[in-house]
């Protein structure tokens, strides 16, 4: 037991200055982290949390790794293409403490499964990819009941837009545009969602371009934009559960945009759909 205690003080004790020492230290390491979605954002939440010394994570992703995600993909190198992202997850989470809790969910996000995935759990991570429209709502649905945080970081071009959700005042119902709730328009729908609003560089022509790859199945990701909003989510989820930051991170419909390309990083709000109709 000595010898556990002792590793993790050593393993977090840079990060002591910044988080109120080893009281905040010993709350971080009795959170539990439920992270759906294992791509380029969730694998790398699940990392920098695991570093900062979060010893309980439950994680869902029914995924395997692909050659194109080693452009941003914590998990992926060339030696595990073709394995599965949720076990990835855990050599890798492990590697970092043998000690870490984790609970999987390889079939992914659910309704059957929602219950219990986030029983028990104190953040939400929201990284599921943007097509399965309905994994995000048994998501969000499940911890808008039991009133639980949920953070979420998206790539949009070379930035990325950072959103939080906490209670049904304003859902992920509400930022979907109606398009996404049907098969033939969803590719639309998710563009109209996410690009609220579009980097300046996004011209009508570079949207066009956008717009024909997701339709082909190929979604145009910058990688750097993964590591800056893993980075962000997890900063922001500590922050907040420590509640160390002079200013909480924006609810929904607020948010932040930052767009690395002109170095700005600005609070927006977004208003429901259907009392933009």
């Amino acid at each position: 037991m000595t010898a556990t205690i002792d590793f993790y003080h050593s393993r977090t004790i840079r990060n002591h200055f910044w988080i109120n020492g080893e009281e905040g230290q010993n709350k971080i390491s009795q959170m539990t982290v439920a992270i759906a979605g294992l791509g380029g954002m969730g694998s790398g939440v699940a990392q920098t949390l695991a570093r900062l010394g979060v010893k309980k994570f439950k994680i869902a992703d029914n995924d395997i790794i692909e050659a194109s995600n080693i452009n941003r993909q914590v998990i992926a190198t060339k030696l595990n293409i073709g394995k599965s992202k949720i076990e990835e997850t855990k050599v890798m989470l492990l590697s970092i403490d043998p000690s870490i809790e984790i609970q999987m969910y390889p079939q992914g996000v659910d309704s059957l499964m929602v219950s219990d995935f986030l029983t028990g759990v104190d953040i939400v991570v929201d990284e599921i990819d943007v097509y399965p429209i309905e994994a995000h709502l048994d998501l969000h649905r499940e911890a808008n009941s039991l009133k639980l945080p949920i953070y979420s970081s998206f790539v949009i071009g070379m930035g990325i837009h950072l959103y939080k959700f906490i209670g049904s005042e304003y859902t992920i119902e509400d930022m979907y545009h109606p398009d996404c709730f049907t098969n033939d328009n969803r590719v639309s729908g998710i563009i109209k969602t996410y690009l609220r609003p579009a980097p300046q560089y996004m011209n009508q022509t570079v949207l066009e371009n956008f717009t024909r790859e997701l339709e082909l199945g190929n979604v145009p990701i910058f990688g750097p934009s993964c590591l800056l909003g893993h980075s962000i989510v997890a900063t922001r989820i500590v922050l907040d559960y420590l509640e160390l930051s002079p200013e909480h991170t924006p609810i929904m419909p607020e948010f932040i945009s930052l767009d690395a390309t002109c170095l700005k990083a600005t609070t927006h709000v977004m208003r429901a759909w259907e009392k933009l109709s």
